[in-house]
């Protein structure tokens, strides 16, 4: 077994080690590292894509909701003076709370992406860095 060979095999054991089996599926046509590297990169980086989108998309729908429930809770309050300030009150800040767990979540979920996006690129530098080494130790073992 040649060198390059010899380090591809242990970068692939690298990369397979740290998936779980829904990514490992993804790369099992790969024949080289650098291969699932990029497979898996492609894919986390369009994911990544379309979950802030869908984040986005249901942080409007939220704000509307809430925009539209505190709106009938002021309506209420004008059509009915009778009607208690607790009750709006209360309603709002259930409003209020929903608002802030839902934020909460967001963030922590963007968080998780963000480590990973991170360690992603991390493992990126490394395969880099490793090939290009690779590649200087071939051209000097051809060399001589």
């Amino acid at each position: 077994m040649d060198c390059i060979a010899k380090f591809d095999c242990i970068a692939k054991n690298i990369i397979t080690s740290a998936l779980d089996s829904k990514e490992l599926f993804r790369i099992l046509e790969c024949e080289f590292a650098k291969e699932m590297w990029d497979t898996l990169k492609a894919t986390h980086e369009s994911i990544t894509k379309i979950k802030k989108a869908k984040t986005r998309s249901q942080s409007r729908r939220k704000r509307r909701q809430n925009k539209k429930g505190l709106n009938l809770c002021f309506m209420a309050k004008k059509k009915d003076d009778s009607s208690s300030e607790s009750n709006v009150s209360s309603s709002a800040a259930e409003n209020y709370s929903q608002l802030l767990q839902a934020f909460k979540e967001t963030h922590e979920e963007a968080n998780r992406l963000t480590l990973l996006n991170n360690w992603l690129k991390g493992m990126n530098n490394w395969l880099e860095n490793r090939v290009k080494s690779l590649e200087e130790e071939l051209e000097n073992s051809n060399r001589f």
